[in-house]
């Protein structure tokens, strides 16, 4: 990454502005054991208490690193249940970086921040409904945008409808 990600302009003042920036060896003791960091990079987002928020392992790209660290600084929010913080990051992360692997995870996190903060079950429905299509995107299928409905699958061959993810059923077991 310090020679892709960590050089771009952009990926640079994101972290100046936003991340107060730690780099420390991964073998590095007693740090790299609290944080149970066994590879580089590993990225971990802490709050002012040391608490781990957010983490990834491996080689991130600048268009995929800096929604990583927005939805783990989202994620910090969330955790200390400050949903007033956390949700203009994840309408950031998905207004900004709407294809970064960041997406899913800012939607359900999104829709159960507003959850939280209004005890309104509609985010929730909206959400599920989303990730639904991101996961139909993701796997090639045809999907609506996500703006737009999402319609049921067809019955399968037994009458029933498949559960999302799991194959519909070539055949009746005796």
């Amino acid at each position: 990454m310090d020679a892709v990600t960590y050089p771009n302009e952009k990926v640079a003042e994101f972290i100046d502005q936003n991340l107060i920036a730690l780099r420390v060896a991964f073998d590095s003791q007693p740090l790299s054991a609290d944080f149970k960091v066994n590879w580089t990079p590993t990225l971990v987002t802490v709050d002012p208490q040391g608490r781990e928020h957010h983490r990834t392992v491996g080689f991130l790209a600048p268009e995929e690193l800096i929604p990583s660290l927005m939805l783990g600084i989202a994620k910090m929010h969330f955790d200390q249940n400050d949903f007033d913080s956390a949700l203009p990051q994840f309408e950031k992360v998905l207004a900004e970086y709407p294809r970064s692997d960041a997406t899913p995870e800012a939607v359900y996190l999104r829709g159960v921040s507003r959850y939280k903060k209004t005890h309104n079950a509609k985010p929730l429905k909206e959400a599920t409904k989303s990730c639904r299509r991101l996961i139909r995107r993701a796997s090639g299928r045809n999907a609506p945008p996500l703006t737009g409905s999402c319609k049921r699958a067809p019955p399968g061959p037994l009458g029933r409808r498949p559960r999302p993810g799991n194959p519909r059923p070539l055949s009746r077991k005796a």
